[in-house]
């Protein structure tokens, strides 16, 4: 106790003024560290679950489309094998029907036929020639499809480095303004801007409010201690008039000099003056011993009262000050967490959308391959067997009306080898280009598919990764920020306790 009264008000303050820092230095980084714990376990799970939403949507997408490829490859070979079965039932009908009408006309067909093969094997080179030119214009329309693919590839990675160095730009600016090299994507970094300059207008109103609270509270306490210095000195003043009417009474026992020595001198000190008046005044007392002991019990009862009074009320705004400090710093933690939230919200939709709309731009695409190429395929086949059928039809005309006798065998032996070696030329050459076009086709949408998915990874990747230096940096500035408005709202308090202090020095003075 005795300490504590040898103690300043200044010093007071100071100590206490260090402890309140020490505290909520400890409450920030408290905060602070639970933030960023919540903070990176939220963005670890979230990051886990679009990973695997991704790739479970990947595998879907890619088991679709390997089921509907075999089911329209199996589709469009058992309808091939069908109609050749037909077609080759219906050539082997009519063969048969020739051959038992060709017994009559063999010898006289033998000129007749040279000349036909000779036009027919003509004609087989012609549409052989024709059919290259088909592939040929096949071959070519697939390498402009693929030359307007990769300028379509071309004009995207055009886009996407336009993109970066639209992120460049953003990533300048933000790190000339806050002084740093983080960035985000453009969107966020000017929502993240915008939430900053928001949480600075909330700081300057809180530090103007604070201001003004502890102005408010600085002239109640001034009004509270000048009001309690009146109440002591008027009772200060009291007791010194009873100490005089009992001085006086026994004058007869007291010599003059002793009486006048008795009395205090400038016992209507203030406070500060009657703290110290002991090492102040260390000559000893010549007054009585009763006199002595009412002085020290009167000043030690009323800087014992004063004391405890002091304490209240520095307590009191001490708890004030921590109650409104702890429930702006929950509602600005509460705030920036719900645009936190919201930011994530609209980047996933967004991510969702796009990632929808790419797969049903793949899909449009395959489903329209698929029917070009099935339609190509049945326009081709029927123009082979309306091909096949008016030749044969013409041809048993002509065998008609000659000899059929003489050219039965001959005529048999050679249209059997000569279609027996056409059907298997056109089937291996149908096979080979099909199962060709096939397998090109798969390499392309594997190719396509795992390019895409790297490609969705890469972006994912860069984007967790300058989100949270973004949020990092948030968060320094705005720690920052707060502990410049304590450290403001402190050395505000400090000079006008000071100034407070220095007034009630002169008054007393």
């Amino acid at each position: 106790m005795q300490y504590l009264t040898n103690l300043s008000s200044e010093e007071l303050i100071g100590r206490l003024q260090e402890q309140l820092n020490d505290e909520h230095q400890q409450v920030i980084q408290d905060l602070t560290q639970q933030w960023d714990q919540a903070t990176l376990e939220y963005l670890e799970v979230l990051r886990s679950k679009m990973e695997d939403k991704h790739l479970e949507e990947l595998e879907i997408e890619r088991g679709s489309v390997k089921q509907n490829i075999e089911g329209d490859i199996e589709h469009l070979k058992k309808q091939w094998e069908e109609d050749h079965q037909l077609d080759t039932e219906a050539l082997i009908n009519e063969r048969e029907r020739v051959v038992a009408q060709a017994e009559e006309m063999k010898t006289k067909l033998e000129s007749v036929h040279m000349e036909e093969l000779a036009k027919v094997r003509a004609a087989m080179q012609a549409d052989y020639d024709q059919l290259a030119k088909a592939r040929e214009d096949l071959d070519k329309t697939r390498s402009q499809t693929e030359q307007s693919l990769k300028q379509e590839l071309e004009g995207l990675r055009d886009a996407f480095e336009d993109l970066q160095q639209k992120y460049v730009d953003e990533k300048e600016s933000v790190a000339a303004k806050f002084g740093g090299d983080d960035a985000d994507a453009a969107g966020l970094i000017r929502q993240l801007q915008q939430e900053v300059d928001e949480l600075q207008k909330e700081l300057t109103n809180q530090r103007s409010k604070l201001q003004l609270e502890h102005s408010e509270e600085l002239g109640k306490l001034r009004s509270y201690f000048e009001q309690e210095l009146a109440d002591t000195e008027e009772k200060w003043s009291k007791e010194m008039e009873n100490v005089k009417a009992g001085n006086t009474s026994l004058g007869a026992s007291l010599e003059e000099p002793e009486l006048e020595a008795a009395k205090m001198p400038d016992f209507s000190h203030s406070l500060m003056t009657l703290t110290h008046i002991s090492d102040t005044d260390s000559s000893p007392p010549r007054s009585p011993v009763k006199n002595k002991d009412m002085e020290a019990e009167f000043r030690q009862h009323l800087r014992g009262d004063m004391e405890k009074d002091y304490q209240k009320g520095l307590e009191n705004l001490r708890n004030e000050l921590e109650n409104d400090h702890k429930a702006e710093t929950a509602r600005i933690k509460l705030d920036y967490e719900i645009k936190h939230e919201q930011d994530l919200e609209r980047e996933k939709e967004a991510m969702r959308r796009k990632h929808e709309h790419e797969k049903q731009i793949e899909e449009m695409n395959h489903l329209e391959a698929l029917d070009n190429l099935r339609k190509e395929l049945d326009d081709h086949h029927a123009r082979e067997v309306a091909r096949l059928r008016m030749e044969h039809m013409g041809e048993v005309a002509r065998q008609l009306e000659e000899e059929r006798e003489n050219a039965k065998h001959d005529y048999d032996k050679r249209l059997s080898e000569e279609v027996e070696e056409m059907k298997a030329e056109i089937e291996e050459k149908y096979k080979t280009e099909l199962m060709e076009k096939i397998n090109e086709e798969k390499d392309r949408q594997s190719e396509m598919a795992e390019r895409h998915a790297n490609e969705l990874e890469r972006l994912h990747k860069e984007f967790a990764k300058e989100k949270a230096t973004v949020e990092s940096n948030l968060k320094d500035s705005v720690s920052s920020e707060v502990a410049q408005v304590l450290a403001d709202t402190s050395i505000s308090f400090a000079e006008e306790s000071e100034t407070q202090r220095e007034e009630l020095l002169k008054r007393t003075i």
